[in-house]
């Protein structure tokens, strides 16, 4: 079993000994403070998670926030005149997928609590020179994981990948309680040209939610103003001060602000830089350097804890693929190579924001205001830096990217009309179906065949309790959580009614409804959430509205029940509540939709001529005969 020591208990190296711990690994993890010492001590970042790296922390369950953290849907921009006031360009990107940040605090409390319990050896310890050279003999592999602590400076900076040769930001965090909710979720990106950026990000701290404050000042503009502030409340002060002089807009947000806890500001700069990832100690060993303790960005472009989490992962794959070879110091510089092709890009991102931006990306950034898909194209490079490059680095390479991006939105807005139209040409062939003709014909009025589309109708609407139902379980996103809630809300128990009309009688068991009924669940539970927003709006209820609106007229003997009248009023609205998440989606999103919308359609159509099929048998079927048809299946 190959030891492997790790220097530092932060996003990286938890991440690591807890992935290596997975595959039997033997791991020590040496920190210099405990795990009781970090939850209590001072706050260290605004650690936004976007969604790779929060698929990589739930590939090790290690996502125990989900259903407590704020989702972060959006980043939006406000980009500021040359004068400071007013806002001259403001716009909100869609995230594809929720980011969150978690106070690091309490992260790191709960996982070395998780890498103890899974076997790991954990040491409270300070780590010097001496000691770690000690460590390095006593293991295969030994990792500095320190972040910015005094270690990494063992780590020589690489000056050919560090343009700054000092700190390029003033930067003060602040956790608060009591600032007002936005419309649009998300990080908020405040650039005031010649001062400096602030941004709010909602989060999670052992406290509960709260907003986290980033200050980021030019050197010797307004923002930079923070060495002087020693306490708490001059904290806050200073930070209302200087919102409602250069951002207005969001001093509105912050009217009742009061910290989360005593240690909940902070504040400093420091140079972004990278270093060389391997280091030869007195004794000849060679120790490789990991996350922030190599490559540290400003905070600007959020990458830090996203960089730290993604370099752990792609570390730990490069481990378990050398079984029999020595960690060498040619392997560390391969491993961290292949860390750089991912951390070239954050990097590059995250230095252009703390140099002014040239006219072409002045243009990008007003253009996201007039096409959502522009602004969700800059929301994406969060996640995924590598989406801007090449093209953001020159002028015309830019020009000609928005260019292409302008027609990009032109063909998406296409693609929602194109969905949307879709579903009415599925709507007109749906009103041509035997259900709906047989609507029209007179023999509907017979009370047998009235009596056998009920019991069909009846079967479906207690299977659809369910699948709506599902679909209110199974949402994560709270855009599409809001509209399950209040369609379940709508909905519930409607089914019930029917069941009294029809004097609690059970429904004969049908195979085909069960069948057609249980493919409706099953995607509530498999699809993504705008495929479940179509199945369920786009399919069932713009079905159900042409049923309802037409049986409620043809058999009017049942019109004074509620489950009729209420679904013949209401399913024009459970379709339209479904439809604004499926606007300014990707391209690749949408054509999977069309096929989604294919095979629920096919299926929606099956079931109706199995209601029609029912209707005009003679006579409905008993229980026991019911039960004999299940025997013989």
């Amino acid at each position: 079993m190959k030891k492997i020591a790790i220097i530092g208990a932060g996003q990286s190296s938890l991440l690591l000994g807890i992935g290596l711990l997975k595959y039997n690994y033997d791991v020590t993890v040496f920190s210099e403070r405990t795990a009781e010492d970090i939850l209590s001590g001072r706050i260290t970042s605004s650690q936004v998670i976007f969604n790779t790296a929060l698929n990589i922390e739930k590939k090790y369950s290690l996502n125990y926030w989900d259903n407590y953290c704020p989702e972060i849907n959006y980043v939006s921009f406000s980009l500021a005149s040359e004068l400071g006031l007013p806002r001259e360009t403001h716009w909100a990107g869609k995230l594809e997928s929720p980011a969150q940040s978690v106070d690091q605090r309490l992260k790191y409390h709960a996982w070395i609590n998780n890498f103890i319990s899974k076997g790991g050896t954990f040491y409270a310890q300070p780590v010097g020179l001496k000691e770690l050279d000690e460590i390095a003999s006593e293991h295969d592999l030994t990792i500095v994981a320190t972040g910015k602590g005094t270690l990494s400076d063992l780590f020589d900076i690489d000056e050919s990948r560090s343009p700054f040769q000092e700190p390029m930001r003033a930067l003060a965090l602040l956790y608060v309680s009591g600032m007002s909710p936005s419309d649009k979720p998300g990080v908020k990106v405040n650039i005031i040209p010649g001062i400096g950026e602030y941004f709010t990000t909602p989060g999670l701290t052992a406290h509960g939610p709260c907003e986290m404050m980033l200050f980021e000042g030019i050197p010797g503009g307004a923002f930079d103003c923070w060495d002087s502030v020693h306490s708490n409340k001059e904290a806050l002060q200073k930070a209302t001060e200087l919102l409602q002089t250069y951002v207005p807009w969001e001093a509105e947000r912050c009217n009742n602000l009061s910290l989360t806890d005593n240690k909940a500001f902070l504040c400093g700069r420091y140079r972004p830089l990278v270093r060389k990832p391997t280091k030869k100690l007195a004794s000849g060993q060679f120790v490789i350097g990991m996350g922030d303790c190599l490559v540290l960005n400003d905070p600007i472009a959020g990458q830090g804890a996203n960089n730290a989490t993604k370099c752990a992962e792609i570390y730990l794959q490069c481990i378990l693929g050398q079984q029999e070879i020595r960690f060498d110091q040619r392997w560390m510089l391969e491993t961290f190579e292949k860390y750089w092709q991912h951390a070239q890009y954050a990097v590059s991102w995250s230095n252009m924001l703390l140099t002014p931006p040239t006219l072409s990306t002045l243009e990008l950034l007003k253009e996201a205001q007039k096409h959502p898909h522009i602004a969700a194209t800059i929301a994406s490079a969060f996640d995924n830096p590598a989406v801007l490059f090449p093209w953001i680095k020159q002028e015309q390479t830019t020009q000609n990217k928005l260019s292409q991006l302008k027609q990009n939105t032109i063909e998406d807005n296409h693609l929602f009309r194109t969905l949307i139209r879709r579903n009415a040409a599925y709507c007109e062939k749906f009103r041509e179906s035997s259900l709906v003709s047989m609507l029209h014909h007179s023999s509907i009025k017979d009370k047998v065949k009235q009596r056998n589309l009920l019991d069909a109708i009846q079967l479906f609407s207690d299977h659809f309790q369910n699948t709506v139902m599902l679909k209110r379980a199974f949402c994560e996103r709270s855009i599409y959580q809001k509209i399950a809630q209040q369609h379940l809300e709508e909905e519930f128990c409607h089914n019930f009614s029917l069941q009294k009309r029809r004097g609690f009688q059970p429904a004969p068991w049908d195979p085909i409804i069960d069948a057609v009924s249980a493919w409706f669940n099953w995607k509530m539970i498999t699809l993504d959430e705008p495929g479940k927003a179509v199945v369920m709006h786009l399919v069932l209820e713009a079905s159900a509205e042409i049923f309802f609106l037409k049986i409620n007229k043809v058999m009017p003997s049942y019109n004074k029940d509620d489950y009729f009248n209420i679904h013949a009023e209401c399913d024009e609205g459970h379709v339209e509540i479904g439809l604004s998440p499926l606007k300014n989606l990707s391209e690749n999103t949408y054509y999977e939709l069309f096929k989604i919308q294919e095979e629920a359609w096919c299926i929606m159509n099956t079931l109706c001529e199995r209601f029609a099929t029912l209707a005009n048998k003679n006579s409905t079927p008993s229980l026991l005969q019911s039960e004999q048809q299940l025997q013989s299946c």
